[in-house]
């Protein structure tokens, strides 16, 4: 049996099929390609093709068998990628029947990932005088874990991460206190004016979307029974499935099923007390929804004071779950410590357990994501946050409980934490070891217009200026 010729034309209509069933590119794109192309060999069509690679890499198959339109249509001029590695290209035809048929116009897709760069910032100066500078390439990581107590300078060092790396890459602020207002950024006020939907997850499909919802819904309200999961997870399947996904339409549903006389009654009517905290938030009724496209270019600050806790947890864990599907779909970064996008976040307490921050301390250090968390103890910090951080900054502690935890969490010894006295001292453990700095107001002793158009100085720069 002669084997088929596979031709750039059938591949992209396989990618284009394969894109439309999953919302994503598949996780391992040469794998997939390798499948792809030996059942196209063996005379499958394109549209089978396309349906067995779904069902190879869906979280969910059962989206493998939903119908696949016939438009738009994936382009085939574009060479720049190989199939199945990036977002396809799709094209829609407008007045295919006249003697003036348009050309074909590009479909909106997420925007393109600005290329990774490498990063160097300057935190302060040690012994002596010497500069104190942390370079990405040099780390394991580009995640930093940041504790102190209050008033230690945690808020003044995360200005000045926030103030160099915007001047290089994307950068987002997620700002719990409103402390971390910066010029050249754009704040954009999380409430009643402006919001976003947690149920918007960017999972390739339904079931996975709703099991990120839920488990960020475990960590924002705390106490949520099994049953009560359940119910959550049963009903926002459904809601999700209807063309009205949002907590809305979810308070809804679950409040007929408080009202019917079913044996869930009560677990339902104790899930609806539980979430009312949730519900009532306007940050999920607002009109106009929060676009996390914009938050791929420029410098932003997201500010979340008038919302609950409870909100808080959904729109920064939402947020940081959209930024690293962005990241992914672009692959993986040729250069290490090359970084696409920068997340600060002053107040990692809220995300203690958090899945998402386990998962991007594992795996997003490949895509050129880098984090800075801040907490005013080290035990808010996870295991596998303190075991996958490339750098931990230790500020003075307020009390000498805190100097003994801190000590431990961060495996310092006690005396030197407790030698951290003034506002701005610190130990900063990374890729050189453990220094002592005493950390700088960005922006070092520069005019802000200056410091806002000059690029990160390197260490040598900065030395011989004598900043």
């Amino acid at each position: 049996m002669s084997r088929r010729t596979i031709t750039d034309r059938i591949l992209r209509k396989v990618e284009g099929d394969l894109f439309k069933l999953m919302g994503r590119t598949p996780k391992q794109p040469q794998r997939t390609r390798n499948l792809i192309d030996e059942l196209l060999a063996s005379g499958s069509s394109s549209k089978t093709a396309a349906r067995v690679a779904c069902a190879a890499d869906a979280e969910d198959p059962t989206v493998c068998a939903a119908p696949i339109p016939e438009s738009p249509r994936v382009s085939v001029a574009r060479s720049k990628h190989s199939p199945f590695e990036a977002p396809p290209i799709f094209t829609k035809h407008c007045c295919a029947n006249t003697p003036m048929a348009a050309k074909p116009v590009p479909v909106a897709l997420p925007p393109v990932i600005r290329a990774a760069r490498p990063l160097v910032m300057h935190l302060g100066q040690g012994e002596e005088g010497a500069s104190i500078d942390w370079t990405a390439a040099e780390q394991t990581n580009a995640f930093m874990l940041i504790t102190g107590g209050s008033g230690s300078g945690k808020s003044e060092l995360l200005r000045s991460i926030a103030g160099q790396v915007s001047t290089e890459i994307p950068t987002v602020v997620f700002d719990v206190h409103g402390d971390l207002a910066l010029p050249g950024f754009t704040s954009h006020r999380l409430g009643k004016s402006l919001g976003i939907n947690p149920l918007n997850q960017p999972a390739p499909d339904i079931g996975q979307r709703v099991r990120e919802f839920v488990s960020t819904m475990r960590i924002a309200v705390p106490g949520l029974g099994s049953r009560q999961q359940l119910i959550l997870s049963e009903t926002a399947r459904e809601v999700c499935r209807a063309e009205r996904c949002d907590l809305a339409e979810l308070r809804k549903r679950l409040q007929l099923q408080q009202s019917s006389k079913s044996a869930d009654r009560g677990s339902v009517f104790g899930l609806l007390a539980s979430l009312d905290v949730v519900f009532g938030e306007p940050v999920f009724e607002a009109s106009k929804i929060l676009d996390p496209r914009v938050l791929l270019s420029g410098a932003h600050r997201l500010d979340l004071t008038q919302l609950v806790r409870p909100a808080q947890v959904l729109v920064i864990e939402t947020l940081l779950r959209w930024l690293f599907e962005a990241i992914r779909s672009a692959g993986p970064v040729s250069t290490r410590g090359n970084l696409r996008v920068f997340a600060i976040c002053d107040e990692a307490a809220l995300l203690h357990g958090s899945e998402v921050l386990d998962l991007l301390f594992r795996e997003a250090r490949k895509f050129g994501l880098g984090m800075a968390l801040a907490s005013q103890l080290a035990a808010d910090f996870g295991p596998a946050l303190r075991a996958n951080a490339g750098t931990i900054v230790a500020l003075r502690a307020n009390s000498a409980a805190e100097v003994r935890a801190n000590a431990r969490e961060l495996g310092i010894s006690p005396p030197l934490v407790e030698a951290l006295r003034k506002p701005g001292q610190a130990l900063v453990r990374d890729a050189s070891g453990i220094r002592s700095a005493q950390l700088e107001r960005w922006p070092f002793a520069k005019p802000v217009a200056q410091q806002e158009k000059a690029p990160v100085a390197s260490a040598k720069r900065r030395k011989k200026s004598g900043s």
